[in-house]
């Protein structure tokens, strides 16, 4: 590979990292993932990971694209209480009526 295409490829992984911390999804993240620490995102394949490009916004407090809707059981920041489908937000975030 030569400077020229190294450079040109650096160049279009800055691109694709600012467009990606406005909570764009790049044009080949096409397939939908799970990762353990984000929950459901898109990724260039399918699966479950133990983390992943879009934790960078995760820790950013940055928009993240979703496959589909979060709920608040499947986020990490849910903390159960003793009642099996109830808990609280560890983040602050404005809570739902129980049930809903």
């Amino acid at each position: 590979m030569s400077w020229r295409e190294r450079l040109a490829a650096f160049a279009r992984s800055l691109v694709q990292r600012r467009e990606m911390d406005q909570g764009k999804r790049p044009d080949r993240y096409t397939e939908e993932a799970t990762c353990k620490r984000c929950g459901p995102v898109w990724l260039w394949f399918a699966g479950e990971v133990p983390g992943c490009p879009w934790c960078w916004n995760r820790v950013a407090d940055k928009p993240i694209p979703r496959p589909h809707a979060v709920r608040c059981g499947d986020c990490i920041h849910f903390e159960r209480i003793d009642h099996p489908h109830l808990g609280d937000c560890t983040k602050g975030e404005p809570e739902p009526a129980a049930g809903l």
